[in-house]
């Protein structure tokens, strides 16, 4: 009996202790704030450069992300080890190396075919048919012998010359005019049956291209029929729709409700918009009249003086430019989002809302 309580002991202080963790586990996601913080800087050329940091738990999950002209980089740690988010988008300096790396392997292939491609070349041109060593010929003698053989082919070359500059005959042995008659007969068959072709082609394709207009004069009543009544149908689909808005906006329960909505989502905002904001920034628009009319128009926000922001307009620079650097910070508790639901939950007209959207 004692053996059992002492295991009911055991499994009771383990799911107590699991219990405990749950909950604490939940009140820190809860209460414990996630901290944003976002950063950059503007140049006189309006490069931007933008840096987001998001925390939780003393930095236990943090999340990172820089953008540059280069693109984007992201990264996620957990307790410091970071995680594998998707494949980040090859930059140039990774498409270099790579291009380099192809160029060198192609480089020590060549290398390669170049040492081991003329030796072979040269055995196979030592051995003659059937792997048997070719007799090798004195070089003194074959400037000789190729000037025997080519000498009967430049003599033959220029009778044929000297023979079609006269005009009488030709490489196939026939005289000019033969060859002229016989080029000129194919040429007038041809020249007869073009033009019956291309005239029957055009009378094809005009009577093609009328059948194509009368088709389309024929359908274009019924094509205006069809767009008028698709026109109609969806002005008859507007109309109900503004019409049902008219008559649940009318309804008092819908209205309350929709005033419980927007204030709760006020509420969310201030909790969840930027506490703090620093800008420092130097701008000039080119003219001293336009530059000042900026700042008179910025002056107007009121966020400007809620939060540290400081513009310097420069009434001398002849050219536009801005350039400054800003700093955003804030945080937001899930305990809030929490609150919202549960007051939209509360109200009766929300529930009456939801149940007749479910029914209908």
């Amino acid at each position: 009996m004692i053996v059992v309580l002492l295991i009911l002991k055991i499994i009771g202080i383990v799911l107590l202790s699991l219990l405990g963790l749950l909950i604490l586990a939940l009140l820190a996601a809860l209460l414990v704030p996630v901290r944003y913080r976002i950063d950059g800087e503007v140049k006189e050329s309006l490069e931007l450069q933008v840096r987001l940091r998001v925390s939780w738990l003393l930095h236990l999950l943090s999340f990172r992300a820089d953008y540059r002209e280069g693109g984007l980089k992201q990264s996620l740690r957990l307790l410091g080890i970071p995680l594998r988010l998707k494949r980040e988008p090859e930059t140039s300096q990774t498409e270099g190396k790579k291009k380099k790396k192809r160029k060198r392997k192609a480089a020590g292939r060549k290398k390669k075919e170049g040492v081991s491609g003329p030796g072979e070349s040269e055995k196979k041109a030592a051995s003659g048919p059937g792997g048997q060593k070719a007799q090798a010929i004195p070089e003194e003698i074959l400037p000789e012998r190729a000037t025997t053989l080519d000498m009967p082919q430049a003599e033959r070359a220029a009778d044929d010359g000297r023979a079609a500059e006269d005009g009488r005959v030709t490489e196939g042995g026939r005289t000019t005019e033969q060859e002229r008659e016989a080029d000129q007969r194919p040429a007038a068959r041809q020249a007869g049956e073009k033009p019956d072709r291309e005239a029957f082609r055009k009378r094809q394709g005009l009577l093609w291209k009328f059948k194509e207009l009368l088709r389309k004069i024929r359908a274009f009543p019924g094509m205006i029929k069809a767009k008028w009544e698709t026109l109609k149908e969806k002005v008859r689909d507007v109309r109900g729709l503004v019409e049902r808005i008219r008559r649940e906006w009318q309804e008092e329960a819908n209205r309350s409700a929709l005033k419980l909505l927007w204030r709760e989502i006020r509420a969310l905002l201030t909790h969840v918009l930027p506490r703090n904001i620093k800008v420092e920034a130097v701008f000039s628009t080119g003219e001293p009249d336009t530059t000042g009319q900026a700042l008179g128009a910025i002056s107007m926000i009121p966020a400007v003086y809620r939060y540290q922001v400081h513009l310097v307009p420069d009434f001398e620079s002849e050219e536009f430019y801005f350039r400054g650097t800003f700093d955003i910070r804030g945080h937001v508790r899930g305990i809030h989002g929490v609150i919202l639901l549960y007051h939209l939950i509360k109200d009766k007209n929300i529930r009456s809302i939801i149940q007749r959207y479910r029914n209908s």
